[in-house]
């Protein structure tokens, strides 16, 4: 019972990260079907997986080399991040096959970032719900509520955190040149992965009860340059969609008023509540497939911009102002 209690009280702090970090991407948000691939791989394949693998890894080496409780520090600095990182990694792999190659749904960066970091918080989801089902049965009410704030309250975002830097490096294959980049980025992303999860992991190890303070101190450290970074790469964003819609001004965009209104994000989502409030959501969602579309034909030209002349990327070129056009044609605001 204390597993299931344990699911209950984790899953609405999780669905509130996962809404945060689908809310980061908000000119062109990811598909729910997509996210929900990855937050499934998240909370069972890589947790199966990272699991499974760092047991077996730790059960060959105990006693080999060290001790048990030695290993047991071993394991959690060293062969949970390799493993766990591993695996949740092989999702963003899938995903950026599946998402740029295919369905043109993974374009750059920071849909890197929300896609790990998604894998990141279905990993959490089993991972926190096994800890603190165990800390419930072992030591109460008292265990349960103290793991629950340590883990899922103060340091919930921490997979997301480390996941999101393999998505950070794949998403910076899409954005890079040369083949020397394409190949460094994933591997930084995946090294920086490992190196924030074993940094987590190895302080409480360690140290003890004191380590885990200081986990909580360095991990929120960690925190502010993740939102950091995920606001340079909105900024980063922002400037594409200005950059690239300002010849279209006229034409496919109005006037340069919509354009600005166009990449503030917060204007464009006020003017979207606007509009189902008081004419309905039929054009509440032409408005809003419209918008999409602009800003995924600004991604669109800022890709072949760099160089990338595929006939599949082309083509969604024209099928974007195609629908774009039809859609002002509908009476799409």
């Amino acid at each position: 019972m204390t597993y299931l209690a344990a699911l209950v009280v984790i899953s609405p702090l999780v669905l509130l990260y996962v809404l945060f970090v689908r809310w980061v991407d908000r000119y062109e948000p990811e598909p729910w079907w997509i996210l929900c691939i990855c937050f499934l791989w998240g909370a069972i394949g890589a947790t199966l997986g990272g699991g499974i693998a760092t047991a077996v890894a730790q059960e060959l080496t105990r006693g080999a080399i060290l001790g048990t409780e030695a290993m047991d520090a071993i394991s959690a600095t060293f062969y949970a991040p390799i493993f766990e990182e591993s695996f949740k990694g092989v999702g963003v792999i899938f995903v950026f096959v599946l998402g740029h190659l295919i369905f043109h749904e993974f374009d750059g960066p920071l849909d890197g970032v929300v896609y790990g970091g998604i894998i990141g918080l279905g990993f959490t989801l089993t991972e926190d719900t096994l800890y603190i089902g165990q800390a419930g049965a072992e030591s109460g009410a008292a265990g349960f509520v103290t793991l629950t704030v340590l883990r899922t309250i103060f340091g919930g975002l921490a997979h997301a955190l480390f996941t999101s830097m393999t998505g950070l490096g794949w998403g910076m294959v899409v954005v890079s040149r040369g083949p020397i980049r394409k190949l460094l980025w994933p591997c930084f992303g995946f090294f920086m992965a490992m190196l924030l999860h074993g940094i987590h992991n190895a302080l409480p190890s360690y140290l003890g009860g004191a380590g885990g303070l200081m986990t909580i101190v360095l991990t929120w450290f960690f925190f502010l340059g993740w939102f950091i970074l995920i606001g340079a790469l909105v900024a980063s964003e922002r400037r594409v969609v200005l950059r690239q819609l300002s010849n279209e001004i006229g034409g496919l965009v109005r006037d340069q008023k919509e354009l600005v209104h166009l990449a503030t994000i917060f204007a464009r989502g006020f003017s979207h509540f606007g509009i189902l409030t008081s004419r309905g959501f039929g054009p509440f969602r032409a408005t809003r497939r419209r918008h999409r579309a602009l800003v995924e034909l600004a991604l669109v030209k800022e890709r072949r911009g760099r160089g990338d002349t595929a006939a599949k990327l082309i083509r969604e070129e024209g099928r974007l102002r195609a629908e774009i056009a039809t859609l002002m044609q509908r009476g799409a605001l």
